[in-house]
C-alpha cells in the first residue's frame, strides 16, 4: 500500500518570540494578546537563506538516514503555499538533483490549495505512482519561508514560521500508509484579507464547519468512526480553532496534537509532519493506529488524509 516510508523535517535554529516580532509586524497590543491566546510563544525565523536552501537541507537530512530510497525515486513533486520568488531561468533544485543522480527524473510543482497544499500534493503524487505501475516511489518537498516579513502575521488568525520537509512517498510502505485523502476548496477568499470584508468574515465564521465536514466525510470513505483515531495532526492555524473542531466532533482537546505550534508558529504545509515526527519522537504512536492530518487553507481550502501506522 502507498505510504510515506521516511521522512524528514528541517526547522531553522532562530526563534523570535512574539513580543520580539511585535514592531516587526506592526502588532497592536490587543493583537499580540490574541497571539499568545492562540498558543503561539516562538517562531521559527530564516532570516538569510531562500525557500529551496531549506528544502535541500530537508531533503540531505532524509538520505543522509534512508540513503537505499535515492535509487527508488521516480519523480520529485513540491508543494507551497507563500509565492516564490526566483530569477527566470533559475531552477532551485538542480544542485540537488545533480548531487544524487536525480536529474533525469520529472519534476511537478503544486500550489493551488495554500496551507492545504500537502494534502492536495499527497493525493496526486499517490495517483502518480498508481499511473506509474513501474516506479518504486517518489520524492515530495514541502516547504515555505517567508519572504516579505510582514506577511508573517495573518490577521485574527496566525503567526507564520519556516519550515520544510522531505517525504519518500513508497508503493509499498511499511508504515504510515495512506488510507484516504479528503480536499476540497471554496475559493471564496482566495485574496486572503484584501477580500471582500462580508466574505472574509463569513470564512472566519464557517471555516471550523468545512474541518468537521472534511474530515467525517474521510472518516466515512475508510469505514471509520472518529473515535477509532488515535491522534489528529492539524496545521498550526490555532489552538482556538482546534479546540473548537474538537468539540464539534464531540472528541477530547487532547486528541489534536500539535506541540510545535509554540515553538515553530505556522509552518504552512510542513506543519502537520513536524507535529506528526514529534507523537513519533514521544513514543506516541503503535503499529496499528489509524491517525489523520487536517489542514486549513486560505480561500476556504481544506485538506484531511488518513493513514494507518
Amino acid at each position: 500500500m502507498i505510504g510515506m516510508e521516511a521522512f524528514a523535517t528541517y526547522v531553522p535554529q532562530k526563534r523570535s518570540s512574539v513580543k520580539e516580532l511585535a514592531t516587526e509586524l506592526s502588532l497592536s497590543g490587543e493583537e499580540q494578546a490574541r497571539l499568545q491566546e492562540y498558543g503561539f510563544a516562538h517562531v521559527a525565523v530564516e532570516p538569510k537563506r531562500q525557500l529551496h536552501h531549506l528544502l535541500v537541507q530537508a531533503a540531505q537530512l532524509l538520505f543522509h538516514k534512508r540513503p537505499e530510497i535515492v535509487s527508488q525515486i521516480g519523480a520529485i513533486l513540491c508543494t507551497h503555499a507563500f509565492l516564490t520568488n526566483f530569477p527566470y531561468l533559475f531552477d532551485p533544485l538542480t544542485q540537488l538533483q545533480q548531487e544524487y543522480g536525480l536529474d533525469h527524473l520529472p519534476k511537478i510543482t503544486f500550489a493551488q490549495m495554500n496551507c492545504a497544499s500537502s494534502d492536495l500534493l499527497l493525493f496526486l503524487a499517490r495517483r502518480w505512482l498508481e499511473a506509474h505501475p513501474d516506479v518504486p516511489g517518489a520524492l515530495l518537498l514541502i516547504g515555505d519561508k517567508v519572504f516579505i516579513p510582514k506577511h508573517r502575521y495573518l490577521k485574527d488568525s496566525t503567526i507564520s514560521g519556516d519550515a520544510a520537509a522531505a517525504v519518500f512517498l513508497s508503493r509499498h510502505a511499511h508504515q504510515h500508509r495512506i488510507l484516504h485523502t479528503s480536499i476540497q476548496t471554496e475559493a471564496t477568499v482566495f485574496n486572503s484579507v484584501r477580500s471582500d470584508p462580508k466574505e472574509w468574515k463569513w470564512f472566519q465564521a464557517t471555516f471550523p464547519l468545512g474541518l468537521v465536514k472534511i474530515i467525517r466525510s474521510s472518516l466515512i470513505a475508510c469505514r471509520l468512526e472518529a473515535e477509532q483515531l488515535r491522534w489528529i495532526f492539524p496545521n498550526n492555524i490555532n489552538e482556538v480553532t482546534w479546540n473548537t473542531v474538537a468539540k464539534a466532533l464531540h472528541l477530547p482537546r487532547e486528541k489534536f496534537y500539535y506541540p510545535t505550534l509554540s515553538t515553530v508558529g505556522h509552518a504552512q504545509n510542513v506543519d502537520n509532519l513536524l507535529n506528526l515526527q514529534a507523537a513519533k519522537t514521544n513514543g506516541l504512536l503503535t503499529t496499528g493506529d489509524y491517525y489523520a492530518t487536517l489542514s486549513l487553507g486560505m480561500g476556504s481550502a481544506f485538506g484531511c488524509t488518513i493513514f494507518q501506522f
